[in-house]
């Protein structure tokens, strides 16, 4: 692998480590709202499956998100590595 592209998979790295911080703050802060909108309701079958619901829309969203992170971090080569140099014009 040459310079540039080390230095390219070092910086695309980092903000995959940011965007996978990002993304667990989002889902403590998710579920949290999630626990906060549905703690004044009485548990009916109603309320039961919208909160259920709601909670697969959450890790349907994390779930679809790592597999994009998995596939990105799995490919390796030079080609690849060219296109995305290309996507982020470095």
């Amino acid at each position: 692998m040459n310079a540039e592209q080390k230095q390219l998979e070092v910086k695309m790295e980092t903000k995959l480590n940011e965007y996978e911080q990002k993304l667990a703050n989002w889902k403590n802060d998710a579920l949290e709202q999630l626990e906060l909108d549905f703690s004044d309701k009485t548990i009916t079958p109603f309320f039961s499956g919208k909160k259920d619901s709601k909670k697969r829309e959450i890790e349907t969203i994390l779930s679809s998100t790592s597999q994009y992170n998995k596939n990105m971090t799995s490919l390796q080569g030079d080609a690849y590595l060219k296109v995305l140099a290309v996507f982020f014009n470095a």
